[in-house]
Formats: C-alpha cells, sequence, structure tokens
C-alpha cells in the first residue's frame, strides 16, 4: 500500500463524509449480531509508522463492531500512518453493515489533525 500522506488523508476525508449517508441507506447489520456491542479501545503515547502495527492490532477487535469507542485521552501525538488505521478501521467494519468510530477525550494537539484532514468529520468525536 501506497504511504498515505496529509493531502491524500484530507480527500479520503472528504470522500468518506460525502458517501457516509449513501452507505449507511446501502447496508444493513444484522440485528442482535457479534457486533452490536460497542468496542472501546484505549490508546496512549505517540502513534506513527513505528507503531503502526501495534495501533493496526488493537484496532482488529472492533472490524465486526457496529460502534468503535477510540480514547484518546493519553494520545500525545497523531501522524498520517495513525489516522490511515483509523480510516481502515471504519472501511473495514462498514462491510458488515453501517458503522460508527466515535473519537473520545481527544487532546487539542491531536484534534487539531483531524480537524486539518477534514477527518473531524467523518468520525464523530466526543468530549
Amino acid at each position: 500500500m501506497p504511504p498515505v500522506c496529509g493531502a491524500n488523508i484530507q480527500k479520503i476525508g472528504q470522500r468518506m463524509a460525502a458517501g457516509r449517508s449513501q452507505n449507511a441507506r446501502r447496508m444493513t447489520r444484522t440485528p442482535n449480531g457479534a457486533g452490536d456491542e460497542p468496542v472501546l479501545i484505549e490508546l496512549s503515547g505517540e502513534y506513527d509508522l513505528a507503531r503502526r502495527d501495534e495501533l493496526e492490532q488493537q484496532l482488529s477487535s472492533a472490524y465486526t463492531a457496529a460502534i468503535a469507542v477510540i480514547d484518546l485521552r493519553d494520545v500525545t501525538y497523531i501522524d498520517s500512518t495513525a489516522l490511515a488505521c483509523l480510516i481502515r478501521l471504519k472501511k473495514r467494519m462498514t462491510e458488515h453493515g453501517p458503522a460508527i468510530v466515535q473519537l473520545r477525550s481527544v487532546q487539542p494537539q491531536v484534534f487539531r489533525v483531524f480537524e486539518l484532514t477534514q477527518l473531524d468529520k467523518v468520525f464523530e468525536v466526543l468530549p
């Protein structure tokens, strides 16, 4: 997979935000299925290329969930590699039906990255 840079992530964010409502109408998730319970994933530290595999493994527990809650209170840095991992999570979740990825307790410096890439429109950001 080619590296994902900030400009590409912004375009991906725009496409995902535009297609979010279409995907919700096209796909259905089986009620009371395996993915009905929200999955909480707590992250901490700095996320960049060096921690990509670790992050992918942490996020994989939510691939079949309808709702993933990602707690970012202890995340101090995030780069385009980590954003790409979150985008892949959202895409894999939507393979099973409508999906919500919620970002909780996002530090201001980390939230700024989501704003700049317009991914704050793709993911639900909670206080």
